[in-house]
């Protein structure tokens, strides 16, 4: 019986060490859900929707084990740096442009649910999930 609990706490273990923060954080990802206050766009708040669909059609972001990034945008790429603070609950990215913090409120496997704040002032929601990617 003994031998018992300590298989399942080892189990246990070797699951949870499976899904660090780090780990599911380091993938490609594309945004399914993204909103934000219009009136902080340079551009006509009637093309919210637009945005939002280009968005997501065309932005990926890549996290990588060596904590650099790439997000790839409809106009331009960006690389940069992240790391995450001491409880794992928020991100901050840095690059040559720009940098800020990322609220994350839920990371799994399956998704990626932010808030993003970056320096210029402009905060936005994104639901990303990874992309599926050949082996």
């Amino acid at each position: 019986m003994r031998s018992t609990y300590l298989f399942s706490f080892i189990l246990l273990l070797m699951l949870a060490s499976c899904s660090t923060p780090e780990k599911l954080l380091c993938r490609t990802w594309r945004p399914t859900d993204i909103d934000f206050d219009e009136t902080q766009l340079s551009y006509d708040p009637s093309m919210k929707g637009e945005i939002i669909q280009q968005l997501k059609d065309t932005l990926v972001l890549t996290f990588h084990k060596d904590h650099t990034y790439r997000l790839q945008l409809p106009d331009r790429a960006e690389r940069g740096t992240w790391r995450f603070n001491d409880t794992n609950d928020t991100l901050y990215t840095n690059n040559e442009n720009s940098g800020g913090l990322t609220k994350i409120n839920s990371l799994t496997k399956e998704f990626l649910n932010v808030e993003s704040h970056d320096k210029n002032g402009m905060d936005m929601k994104f639901i990303f999930q990874p992309i599926k990617t050949k082996k």
